[in-house]
Order: structure tokens, then sequence, then C-alpha cells
């Protein structure tokens, strides 16, 4: 039995053709791109994710309590008080608390952290109470990183939240002269 040569080539192209991948369009997988001129893969970066927003309950030490601050467009209206307290589910690290007053000075205070399996508990024990009529601001920020971290390894935006303190407004007293300088008569 003899086999036609050209019979037996397109019997062998078939099989070669049929073995062969079907071509693929383009696609974008995970942030890879395939393209069609060669495999060239490139990774796109999306940036790191956003920061996320870190929620606090702030209460007030109040006669007989504490109260829970209400914050309506980031600030609360309290009654002057010596004491605030911040707390969040979320087991903070590399943050700092700090309160400042209307010409954006630290107030002084005495603070003690305590963080537990329900989140982190801040208490801030001011050296005198809150000026009535002033305002003032709770600011809970990275301390060395570039954004607050949490045990988990996610990241937060700072927190800036306004306090205005109830009643009248008191002047401050004015500046004491330096001992040891008199104003000079003219």
């Amino acid at each position: 039995m003899r086999i036609d040569w050209r019979a037996g080539a397109a019997v062998l192209g078939v099989a070669v053709l049929s073995g062969c991948p079907a071509e693929k369009p383009p696609t974008v997988d995970a942030g890879l791109r395939e393209i069609d001129a060669g495999v060239v893969a490139e990774r796109v970066d999306a940036g790191p994710p956003p920061l996320l927003r870190l929620e606090f309950i702030v209460t007030a030490k109040m006669d007989g309590g504490e109260a829970a601050l209400e914050f309506v467009d980031g600030v609360a209206e309290l009654d002057s008080t010596s004491g605030l307290a911040l707390t969040t589910p979320v087991r903070l690290h590399d943050y700092r608390v700090r309160l400042f007053d209307w010409a954006d000075q630290a107030v002084a205070s005495d603070d003690t952290a305590e963080l537990s399996d329900a989140g982190l508990a801040y208490r801030i024990e001011l050296a005198e109470p809150l000026k009535t009529g002033r305002r003032y601001t709770l600011v809970v920020d990275a301390e060395l990183a570039p954004e607050i971290g949490d045990e988990a390894g996610r990241h937060y935006d700072d927190v800036r939240l306004g306090l205005k303190v109830r009643g009248q407004l008191v002047p401050d007293p004015p500046p004491k002269n330096k001992p040891g300088k008199k104003k000079k008569k003219e």
C-alpha cells in the first residue's frame, strides 16, 4: 500500500495545528497585563490602600461621673472639665494623643493608656480645668510613622476633634513682668 506524500503532509499539518492553543486576547489579571506582541508582564501599582477612619468614644469627667460627648461636624460642646477619656475597640500602636488650647499650645496633663483585648482606653487628667468660653482641639496622630497603625497592620487617618467649653469667656490675665526688669519712665 502506497501513501501519497501530500496526504501524509496534510494529516501531519492538521495534527500539529490541532495541538496549538488558540490565540488569546490580551487580559488584565490581578495587576498583570499581557500584550499580544510577545508576552510582557507588568505590575500595575495601585498605591497604598486608603487610610481607614478611626472612631473614638470621648467622655468628659463631670461631677458624679462621666458624660459621653456628642460631636456634630467634628465639634462637641461640654462644661468645664478636668479630665477626658477616649476609647476605641482598635488596638493601636505608634500613636500619640494631645490636647491643644485656642492658641495651639499643648495643654498640661497627666495621661495614661491601657491596651486590652477590648481595645485602647486613654485617660487625660488635666493640670487645671478647661477654661469656659474657649475652644480646644483633641488630636490623635502617629508618633513616629507616617500614619497611625494597629496590631493587624491597618493604617488610619489622623483624628482632630474640636471641643467648645460652655460658659462666659474669661479673658487671660495680663502677663506678669519678669523680676529684675523695671519699666522705663519717659
